[in-house]
């Protein structure tokens, strides 16, 4: 028998106990995770997913909002969620690093400038964007009398109707930010100064983010997934989709791969993320050449997303970018909590990586 609502927060009230929730909505799935957590401990409350059918939401876009309403109802009911921090989709978003001249009294008027700046730069990248946008700037550092800034501009529209269908179902919204933010704050151990690349392989798609110092100065995502591999692996043995998912799941992308040429089409086939890996590492590395400023070196991949434990794809990762490879410390944000052991196992947290990233800055407050 379920404990009345009432009872769980007076509860949790007189121990001091805070219940938070992160929601991230693919195209196919509501994936939540929920903790109650205290200064001195934290408990895994639930986990799960919701699969959504028919086109909900289309590349991260919401098409039918009543039915993913319904949906959210469905599970706020059912597990007595009110708070939710909000994963958004990176899909429509761009993230930059650009420079402004210093101004006395400008960062007072910082997001003005940047708006001000966005056009420019949108055209200078050929970046199909229009109508209006929320943007977001972050002072990262001042060189040679010059801001850096790290800038996020997410569509209006995309934010409001996340935001309409939560509230719609009776939620309250702790936050919304852009997932890979997320990611890059939560879950990259870095030193420093120090840069990496951060992969989310999923299931239908690949985001690809530069992170320096736990900050995303260049983005790019494909449309590339673990789903595209087991669709090669479909064709190639002309087998089933539930046959190609045990060979994949049993060789990935090792080298003792039992196919040889199925091996070498499977890595032609996700060779555009080696592309991006590739491009992204020059261009960093040459940045500030003019100046003849020393970049801080990029130092590792890092892995994470649904997909990121497939046999044999972070050695294949590193061979061919020549890049050391590591798996993000998706636990990171309970890390005050030594003698916590995560209910969740390892590989399958990867999945919940989004999620539990959402919480991490809630989880440093308490």
């Amino acid at each position: 028998m379920k404990t009345p609502r009432i009872i769980t927060k007076i509860r949790n009230f007189l121990s001091g106990t805070r219940r938070v929730t992160g929601m991230h909505i693919t195209d196919e799935v509501i994936r939540f995770a929920s903790f109650d957590v205290s200064r001195t401990r934290v408990t895994l409350y639930a986990y799960g997913e919701h699969f959504l059918s028919g086109d909900v939401i289309v590349h991260g876009k919401i098409v039918h909002p009543a039915r993913l309403i319904h949906a959210l109802q469905t599970l706020r009911t059912a597990y007595d969620f009110e708070e939710v921090h909000i994963v958004l989709p990176e899909d429509h978003s761009h993230i930059f690093y650009t420079t402004f001249p210093y101004q006395e009294g400008m960062a007072t008027s910082l997001e003005v400038a940047i708006k001000d700046h966005i056009d420019a730069y949108l055209e200078f990248h050929e970046k199909d964007f229009s109508g209006d946008f929320v943007c977001h700037g972050d002072i990262i550092g001042m060189h040679n009398d010059t801001y850096e800034l790290q800038v996020t501009v997410t569509p209006r529209s995309l934010v409001s109707a996340y935001e309409h269908v939560f509230s719609s179902a009776g939620y309250q919204i702790a936050s919304a930010e852009i997932g890979a933010h997320m990611l890059s704050r939560a879950c990259v151990a870095s030193d420093a100064g120090e840069s990496c690349v951060l992969v989310d392989f999923g299931k239908e798609k690949t985001h690809i983010a530069l992170v320096h110092e736990q900050r995303i100065l260049e983005h790019e995502y494909i449309r590339l997934g673990e789903d595209a591999m087991i669709q090669e692996i479909t064709d190639f043995l002309n087998t089933t989709e539930g046959e190609a998912r045990k060979v994949h799941q049993r060789y990935g992308l090792l080298r003792t791969h039992r196919e040889p040429e199925l091996l070498a089409r499977l890595a032609q086939k996700i060779s555009p993320l080696r592309t991006i890996i590739d491009h992204m590492y020059i261009r960093w590395h040459t940045r500030d050449t003019k100046n003849k400023r020393q970049q801080d070196p990029i130092t590792k991949i890092v892995l994470t997303g649904e997909g990121a434990h497939v046999k044999g794809f972070a050695d294949h990762l590193a061979v061919v970018s020549r890049i050391p490879v590591e798996y993000a410390e998706v636990w990171r944000p309970f890390k005050k909590y030594a003698e916590y052991v995560p209910e969740i196992p390892y590989e399958e947290s990867h999945r919940y990586a989004h999620v539990i990233a959402a919480i991490g800055k809630d989880v440093d407050t308490i």
